[in-house]
C-alpha cells in the first residue's frame, strides 16, 4: 500500500508551488553600517584605462 501511496505522490504530476520572494520596501532597507569610502572610479576612467583600475582595486583590497 504504502508503495501505491509513494507512486501516487510522485506520478501525480503537480509541481511544487516555488516560494514568493518578499517585496522589499524602502522602509525595510536601513542606513549603512562601517561604510569606508576608499576611491572613487569614474565612468570615464573604466571605459579607457584597466591597468590604473586594477591597481586602484588592488590598493582596497
Amino acid at each position: 500500500m504504502t508503495e501505491f501511496l509513494v507512486c501516487f505522490n510522485w506520478c501525480n504530476g503537480e509541481q511544487p508551488q516555488p516560494k514568493r520572494r518578499r517585496r522589499l520596501d524602502r522602509n525595510m532597507i536601513g542606513e549603512p553600517m562601517n561604510f569606508v569610502h576608499t576611491a572613487h572610479v569614474g565612468a570615464g576612467e573604466m571605459s579607457t584605462d584597466y591597468s590604473s583600475v586594477s591597481a586602484r582595486l588592488l590598493h582596497m583590497q
